[in-house]
């Protein structure tokens, strides 16, 4: 694992090395234990987030919904950014599969690090499903394929430290006409996290870009009038490629 590490330029944290060692042997549904249970004034100083608090909201009402019609356990927790929240065929373009849609706004990965205790780890998952880091690169920042890689790093460790070896999904990162100066930190992004896959059994990379574009563009028919957000025809390629990817998996579970 040290030398595989080297893909991404730099060694791996300890937490991370370990958490994706377990994941080629780890049980993927186990009772969580209390390795996370909140986040103190301190977490919050040393890590990086911008704007904490601005989906307490969200996460709030979904909490709220969860005690009047409890989601049952070992659902594929679908989790990220505005194109999950958008998702509301998603029950439905996955079937027979369980899942349950827990995207917040426009968030970015290290808001998805911070509220996994709440709208994810409680849910007991039979896998997670993960899009996000889209909003890290809305225009070409230094660092921020690197950004998205650690925060998904960080999110897996933390979960694993939950859920030793649980199976986790990331949907690749698309480009869009909304924010055509960030395509080439977009595909080294969607690089760096299918070079992560590759070092874990139970990492998985799932490419939609591919479907998404034509000639490395984005294609406008899949796309809203806003060009960033999928519309129906466009979530209807996202479905197409997940659930097959998931069903190849799950299909007997």
């Amino acid at each position: 694992m040290a030398q595989k590490s080297a893909v991404f330029g730099r060694p791996l944290n300890i937490l991370a090395l370990l958490a994706l060692a377990i994941g080629l042997w780890g049980c993927a549904h186990v009772e969580p234990s209390a390795a996370r249970t909140q986040w103190t004034a301190s977490d919050v100083a040393q890590r990086p987030y911008q704007e904490v608090g601005k989906w307490e909201t969200a996460i709030a009402a979904y909490e709220e919904a969860d005690k009047t019609n409890p989601p049952p356990p070992g659902s594929i927790v679908f989790v990220g950014s505005s194109s999950i929240a958008f998702w509301k065929t998603l029950t439905e373009d996955m079937a027979p599969m369980g899942v349950l849609n827990r995207g917040f706004g426009g968030s970015k990965i290290y808001d998805l690090v911070y509220y996994a205790n709440r709208i994810v780890w409680p849910y007991k998952p039979k896998a997670i499903v993960v899009f996000s880091g889209t909003n890290d690169i809305v225009r070409p920042s230094p660092g921020a394929p690197e950004k998205v890689e650690q925060g998904f790093i960080d999110f897996i460790a933390e979960t694993r430290a939950i859920y030793p070896g649980i199976d986790i999904h990331y949907i690749s990162i698309s480009p869009t006409e909304a924010r055509s100066t960030a395509y080439q930190q977009v595909a080294e992004t969607n690089k760096k996290i299918a070079a992560l896959a590759k070092l874990d059994d139970r990492l998985y990379f799932i490419d939609t870009a591919s479907a998404t574009t034509s000639g490395g563009l984005p294609r406008t028919d899949l796309f809203r009038n806003d060009k960033l957000h999928l519309n129906a025809k466009g979530y209807a390629v996202w479905a197409a490629i997940i659930r097959a990817h998931l069903l190849s998996i799950y299909r007997r579970n």
